[in-house]
Parts: C-alpha cells; sequence; structure tokens
C-alpha cells in the first residue's frame, strides 16, 4: 500500500503575514525617493529651515516675508555732483518756500537761473509760472532778461532786454504762466537774470522774505532769488511764489 506524505516547508523559507498592515504612517526612509511625487498643493506645513542646496531657479511667487518698511533716512539734500545722465523732459524749479501769508504785493520781480559749471548739459529756460492778485485793468506781464545776473542791476533797467510777454489771469491768488519766446539757453558756468513787470499801477505778484535765498535741484540749475520793487524801490532777498521750467538739451 501507498503511503500519502504531506510535503513540509523548507526551513528556510518565510511565510507571508497573513494580515497586510493597515498603520497610517508608515516607515520613513532616510532616504528620499528617486522619483518624489509632484503635487500642485502646497504643504500644509512646509520646511522651516533654509536648505543647504539653494534653488538655481528664482520661485514664481513672490515672498510671503517682504521688506515691511522703506528706508528711514532718504536723501535730504540734493547732491553736489549734478547727474551725468539727467532725465529729458520738462522739469521745474522753485523757492524753497513760497509766500502764502503776509505777502507783499510788487509790480517788478528780478531773479537769477545759474547752471553749475559741471552740468553735463546746457538747459533752456521754457516758462515761468507766478501767483498774483487780481489785476484791475491791466494784465500784461513783460519779461526781460540780463546776461549778468540781476545782482547789481536792479536800478539800471536799460541794461535789461525785452524777450517776450505774456497775460495774467483775471482771476484772484491764481497762477499765470508767462511762455518764453524764444527759450532762453543757458550754458554751464552761466547766469541769466529775469525781470518779470507788471504796469505801475497793478502790484499783483507776491512776495516775502525768509531765510533761505536758493535752490538747487539734482541737474545743477541754482536758483537765487531775489529783488523786488516795493514803494519803486528794489529790496533784496525776497522770495516770489512761482517757479521756472526748463528742459535739458542735447549738447
Amino acid at each position: 500500500n501507498e503511503t500519502s506524505v504531506a510535503a513540509s516547508p523548507s526551513s528556510n523559507a518565510v511565510s507571508p503575514s497573513q494580515t497586510p498592515s493597515t498603520s497610517l504612517f508608515p516607515t520613513a526612509s532616510s532616504m528620499p525617493s528617486s522619483a518624489p511625487t509632484l503635487t500642485t498643493v502646497p504643504s500644509s506645513a512646509p520646511t522651516l529651515t533654509s536648505s543647504s542646496i539653494p534653488t538655481l531657479m528664482p520661485s514664481s511667487y513672490p515672498s510671503n516675508h517682504p521688506t515691511a518698511f522703506p528706508s528711514f533716512s532718504p536723501t535730504i539734500y540734493p547732491s553736489d555732483m549734478p547727474s551725468s545722465s539727467p532725465s529729458r523732459g520738462v522739469h521745474s524749479i522753485s523757492p524753497l518756500k513760497q509766500c502764502t501769508s503776509r505777502c507783499k504785493r510788487t509790480n517788478g520781480y528780478m531773479f537769477n537761473v545759474q547752471l553749475r559749471e559741471n552740468a553735463a548739459n546746457d538747459i533752456e529756460i521754457i516758462s515761468i509760472k507766478f501767483r498774483h492778485k487780481a489785476p484791475k485793468d491791466h494784465r500784461v506781464i513783460r519779461v526781460y532778461t540780463n546776461n549778468e545776473g540781476y545782482k547789481g542791476n536792479e536800478e539800471s533797467l536799460e541794461s535789461w532786454t525785452k524777450i517776450c510777454s505774456g497775460r495774467a489771469s483775471k482771476q484772484n491768488n491764481v497762477v499765470s504762466t508767462v511762455r518764453i519766446d524764444p527759450p532762453q539757453r543757458i550754458k554751464a558756468g552761466e547766469t541769466l537774470g529775469f525781470y518779470l513787470e507788471t504796469d505801475s499801477e497793478e502790484k499783483i505778484m507776491i512776495g516775502g522774505k525768509f531765510g533761505k535765498t536758493t535752490t538747487l535741484d539734482d541737474n545743477g540749475v541754482k536758483l537765487q532769488y531775489g529783488a523786488a520793487r516795493f514803494n519803486d524801490q528794489f529790496t533784496e532777498n525776497i522770495s516770489w511764489s512761482g517757479s521756472v521750467e526748463y528742459e535739458i538739451l542735447d549738447n
């Protein structure tokens, strides 16, 4: 008779688990996967420490921690050296302080525009703006120039050359503009004096006395002010309420 013998497993065989693991937290390997999973959803627990190997490409998103505040120490004064590449277009320069109260009325005002010797480009004066009272009858504003500047020429009006004129607005306490035609060119190192005049009975321009008498901008343009006629005499160090517009030229 044949006897049935049950085959016994080899002693080297490994018996698999009959019940797979149900753990929700698999063991983490110290080596990352060679093919990590890519997701479009950011992690809810991002890494807080920086990597020792920086990213070669910049992030497509802005920083969550940008600089909170601008500088507390902005530049207060313009540079002693004018810009070597000044921007084109119309620029404006005006007295540091405009006369807004206790202003005196005048029918004549003088000031200088100077371009520093180290300025990179020549300029052209194209217009002058001034705040004024309402004229009664005559609105004409005459503009004169003097190549030596106004100082020393306050009383010698024959040394001034009339270049153009304009009209003041009929309104009170507004700013009017006189177009300088032809525009007045100033080269590096030069000073040009300007004289604004209305009829003697129309004392509509206003001015006042302040500590500062010059304004210097980043293009090397200096505004020197000024002298105003009160009671038929010119008084120095008077600031008017207005501005000078100029353009930078290609030398």
